[in-house]
């Protein structure tokens, strides 16, 4: 097989980096073109003792986990980079410590020549932001050729690109990391949440806000956009989440962006829309990214409390928290009886009860409790 060119090398990088291709292929693409037999692609954070394997060519996991915990100690070209601390720049093992010495080290006897097949070294060190360091290497074996300064200038040519690929890297996965506590944490919520680019495109929709848009009354989606079907509305709409990529969380102070309403051809009342941004540093955020939350309320399809979340928050009986739940739901007291085969007088009992329990003197302060209590738990529905 032809051995790539730097321009394959320096693209399938970028595609790594964003997540199109494997960084695992890249490895071996890397290896082929450099005719060497392993490689190694290992981020070092200060922060952790344990190394951000990327990647790997010839190395068993067993393998690599005796080379951090016991034989990086023994390695004597790794000492030789740290000391002399080369960054940036492409450099031959041979460069660093003299083939004699290599041979006759612990580490080559015992580890590298029988597990590895590795002798001749061609690598590079490059430092990312927050201290971490990128640590590259690929080896041929002793009765090979060595590699030779030509080498070292191809090397020297693609290590810039594999440093910004591996920043970019690290900066999707922190934003990741960061996006998928808070899409979880949406899809708790009892009212439709969507995260949206600054172009109106959809990132995330809970699953409340996804049965929502899904019934088109009013406010769908439209090219995968958030789509309003008044035209005043939506361009209210665009212009709050426009507004809302230009600021950040911070900037606003904790306001929200635009406060509207979205009527419904069904006659229905209005959907209530708010939309916050996101984010505490807008430049940091990349093309796509999402830059606001559009909260959507339906005033006529809010779930009431389940009866097993007001049992728990509130310390009731089970027959006190069915009661509770179905008045809270706006149930009236005689067809609650109905619908739990008890009488009148026994769910006034239980309420009474209930209501001695949480301290309340009448039913709307019962009420005003269950809903505020069970609002923050409530699972979307």
């Amino acid at each position: 097989m032809k051995p790539a060119t730097d321009m394959e090398l320096i693209t399938r990088l970028y595609d790594a980096a964003l997540g199109s291709a494997d960084w695992q292929d890249v490895a071996d693409l890397i290896t082929q073109s450099f005719d060497s037999v392993t490689l190694t692609l290992a981020i070092y954070r200060p922060t952790s003792s344990v190394p951000d394997f990327v990647a790997s060519r010839g190395f068993t996991p067993a393998q690599r986990r005796a080379y951090q915990e016991h034989f990086f100690a023994q390695d004597p070209v790794a000492a030789a980079a740290m000391r002399r601390q080369i960054f940036n720049r492409a450099v031959l093992g041979s460069d660093l410590v003299d083939d004699d010495t290599l041979r006759r080290s612990a580490i080559y006897s015992e580890f590298l020549r029988p597990d590895l097949k590795a002798f001749h070294l061609l690598g590079g060190e490059l430092p990312l932001p927050h201290g971490e360091l990128v640590v590259f290497g690929t080896h041929r074996p002793e009765e090979a050729r060595p590699f030779v300064h030509a080498d070292v200038r191809r090397l020297d040519r693609l290590l810039p690109h594999l440093r910004r690929a591996l920043e970019m890297r690290q900066t999707l996965r922190l934003a990741e990391a960061h996006a998928r506590p808070l899409q979880g944490t949406l899809d708790l919520l009892p009212c439709g949440a969507v995260m949206v680019a600054a172009d109106g495109r959809i990132t995330h929709a809970n699953a409340v806000a996804e049965r929502l848009l899904a019934h088109g009354d009013g406010l769908g989606q439209r090219d995968q956009r958030l789509h309003a079907a008044r035209a005043d509305q939506h361009s209210q709409l665009r212009r709050a989440i426009e507004h809302a990529g230009r600021t950040t969380c911070l900037l606003a102070g904790g306001e929200v962006a635009g406060h509207l309403r979205i009527d419904r051809s069904s006659g229905q009342r209005p959907y209530q829309v708010m939309v916050c941004p996101l984010g505490s540093d807008r430049e940091a955020l990349r093309a796509g990214h999402p830059v606001a939350v559009v909260f959507i309320n339906d005033p006529d399809g809010v779930p009431g409390p389940e009866a097993g979340l007001v049992q728990a928050l509130l310390d009731l009986t089970p027959a006190e928290a069915r009661v509770v739940a179905m008045l809270a739901s706006g149930v009236p007291l005689p067809q609650i009886g109905a619908a739990t085969g008890t009488s009148y007088n026994t769910v006034r009992t239980l309420l009474a009860r209930a209501m001695t329990k949480t301290h309340t003197t009448s039913q709307v302060d019962l009420v005003r409790l269950t809903l505020a209590v069970s609002a923050v738990a409530m699972p979307a529905r």
